[in-house]
């Protein structure tokens, strides 16, 4: 019996099949962001700094960890303080494959007044493939809106949001460096009771795509940096646009 080789055609042509829908999938993207930087009303330029600390509480079978992240934004053109965000999380991994989080989030204003509380739970799911790995990510929020700082009324509210979020990165390092891509996608449940900029409505809210590079500082200690396109639907039906650059530092505890 010829046993069948590694490099036998069907399995050449799966590979660059691979390859193939990836370089479509970007050039969509690119193109998706071209298009909506063009037709947006309004565009902000921003700069999001984030720093996630993560400690380990069972390492044994199941691993359970705690972790907390602080990231201030700055937008208005880079002109000012936006926001600071807080979110302390406990995940449980499941397996090599899946992960489970509960987590807690509040926002503050540059002038330290809170304008969201929110609960979160997430799943995630971890593969790798010859040449890339990935993740896959869904996360529920319950969003404690203060509009009473926003539009002058007392008619804070719950409201729920759903993300979905899938990441690409290759585990060919290239002098150190790992490209990888993200895209968000997240859509309101519920309407709520503000107006205008404020104002949520239920169906899609906006997407996020991050295009940059992870680098391995130190054995505990890792950065990912790179540009990220955020195409918002405001609450009056019209489109926001922020580029940002972003670097996430993440250290082990």
């Amino acid at each position: 019996m010829i046993k069948q080789s590694k490099k036998d055609p069907y399995c050449v042509c799966i590979f660059f099949l691979r390859i193939n829908i990836f370089k479509k999938y970007i050039s969509l993207l690119v193109f998706l962001s071209f298009t909506n930087s063009v037709s947006a009303a309004e565009q902000d330029q921003q700069i999001w700094i984030q720093t996630v600390l993560t400690s380990p509480i069972i390492e044994k079978d199941h691993p359970l960890s705690v972790s907390l992240e602080y990231q201030p934004r700055h937008s208005n053109d880079l002109s000012r303080n936006d926001v600071s965000i807080l979110r302390p999380a406990l995940t449980y991994k499941y397996n090599s494959k899946f992960s489970f989080t509960l987590g807690y989030f509040s926002q503050h204003a540059y002038d330290f007044a809170e304008i969201e509380r929110r609960l979160w739970q997430q799943v995630q799911f971890f593969e790798e493939l010859s040449l890339f790995e990935y993740q896959l990510r869904i996360r529920l929020e319950q969003r404690i809106r203060r509009n009473s700082i926003i539009n002058g009324t007392d008619d804070s509210q719950v409201l729920s949001r759903i993300r979905f979020a899938f990441r690409l990165q290759t585990k060919q390092n290239f002098y150190g460096f790992s490209p990888f891509l993200i895209d968000e996608i997240m859509f309101n449940i519920d309407d709520s009771k503000s107006t205008g900029f404020s104002k949520i409505n239920a169906g899609y809210d906006q997407n996020r795509i991050f295009l940059g590079v992870t680098k391995q500082i130190a054995s505990r200690l890792s950065v990912d940096f790179g540009y990220m396109n955020s195409n918002i639907l405001k609450g009056d039906g019209s489109t926001f646009l922020i580029h940002a650059g972003f670097a996430n530092f993440l250290l082990k505890l």
